[in-house]
């Protein structure tokens, strides 16, 4: 292909990602790649936007063969370490963030060791992963990145106070920073705020992963609010059911103390009339059934 040609072809494929036409940008690149299989830049550019699409995989193969093609290059590395940890591979992206420091110039390394530190404090244990945000730290003391990593081992340590002091301090330095928008975003769910959490993720650079997250702070927001009213309506319940309670024992005993006068009002009645013990009986029967079915009629409407 003529080198100006594949130069325009190439600035319509890296303006389509940087436009965040991510799935534009896999299919250009999948035609040029066709034609010209071993260009760094290209092979870089559709596997960004592979990794934005969340396709691991297939990112982590292109990132591979752009480190192969331009090794002494380490934005192909770091490339390569983000895709191999979307890919679940985090030894060989813990090797390539770590080449990737080793091949950066003076001016690009904080930025580098930041990215390492990022990775470190997602995946690692809190002893190294703490040690190379403060690597990156003492490298560049304004990376929003290396804070945010410090925000991110405190988080996964439950230390949720000090999480929320390093993700000050990174909106210090880059309020826009994306990584330390997932650790805020994580910190507020933490801490059930989920109206300043729903806030912020409509903030953040839209994407699959984004767009993911929404769903679940929605749908724990939603079991919250409903195990709040669970609780509520099982409190109101109780307390129902303690007052019926209650109640049908006054009407119980009421019932009883009703039926035994009206019992013996009707006993000293016969008796004054001269009617029979027999009927006597049967009287005081017929009211003590009367009086029951009123106290279960009350009680069925309560």
């Amino acid at each position: 292909m003529d080198p100006h040609e594949f130069q325009r072809r190439l600035a319509e494929v890296t303006d389509a990602l940087e436009s965040r036409e991510y799935l534009r940008t896999v299919a250009m690149a999948d035609q040029l790649i066709a034609e010209v299989p071993d260009d760094a830049m290209l092979l870089m550019a559709r596997a960004s936007a592979l990794l934005a699409v969340e396709r691991g995989q297939d990112a982590c193969e292109d990132a591979q063969r752009a480190a192969e093609i331009a090794p002494h290059d380490p934005k192909a590395w770091s490339l390569l370490g983000e895709a191999a940890e979307a890919s679940g591979r985090n030894t060989r992206a813990q090797e390539a963030f770590e080449r990737a420091c080793q091949l950066a110039a003076d001016d690009d390394r904080p930025s580098r060791l930041a990215d390492l530190a990022w990775f470190m404090a997602g995946n690692r244990g809190p002893r190294p992963a703490e040690a190379a945000a403060k690597k990156a730290l003492a490298a560049n003391p304004q990376s929003a990145v290396a804070w945010a990593s410090l925000a991110r081992i405190a988080y996964r340590q439950s230390r949720l106070e000090d999480a929320a002091t390093c993700i000050e301090r990174a909106v210090e330095c880059d309020p826009t920073e994306r990584r330390m928008q997932l650790v805020m975003l994580e910190l507020l769910t933490a801490r059930r705020q989920w109206d300043d959490a729903l806030m912020l993720v409509d903030q953040i650079e839209d994407g699959p992963d984004v767009r993911r997250l929404r769903g679940e702070i929605q749908d724990k927001k939603s079991k919250a609010n409903l195990h709040m009213r669970m609780a509520q309506r099982g409190l109101s319940d109780e307390v129902i059911q303690q007052r019926q309670r209650k109640f049908g024992r006054s009407i119980y005993l009421r019932s009883i103390l009703g039926t035994l006068i009206l019992g013996t009002l009707a006993a000293g009645a016969c008796v004054l009339t001269g009617v029979r013990p027999v009927m006597n009986v049967m009287i005081v029967g017929v009211l003590v059934g009367i009086m029951l079915i009123r106290t279960w009629f009350r009680l069925q409407n309560k």
